[in-house]
């Protein structure tokens, strides 16, 4: 709760030009033609995998870890339900 409160708004303004250019990035690939996924991890880790949670249009608090993405990236390549959303995701 404390974190949510004040770390959330310190790295928010910290990194807020990054932030913009994800949001920027989001809506160009939204208005493209394309098929697209968005997958937005928390930070990365090098722990062993141990699966992972995703939240369609949210984001997942918590670390990701780096095998954990890999196989969530070809699990949602083919799934027609992920097509043009982004995805929060974290390790569970």
């Amino acid at each position: 709760m404390v974190s949510r409160l004040t770390l959330r708004p310190i790295v928010r303004t910290i990194f807020r030009r990054v932030y913009a250019d994800l949001e920027a990035m989001e809506q160009v690939l939204a208005a493209s033609s394309l098929d697209w996924t968005v997958l937005r991890p928390g930070y990365l880790t090098d722990h062993p995998a141990t699966g992972y949670r995703l939240a369609i249009e949210a984001n997942v608090p918590g670390a990701m870890r780096r095998a954990d993405l890999a196989r969530a990236m070809l699990d949602v390549l083919d799934d027609p339900t992920t097509q043009h959303r982004a995805l929060g995701i974290a390790s569970r």
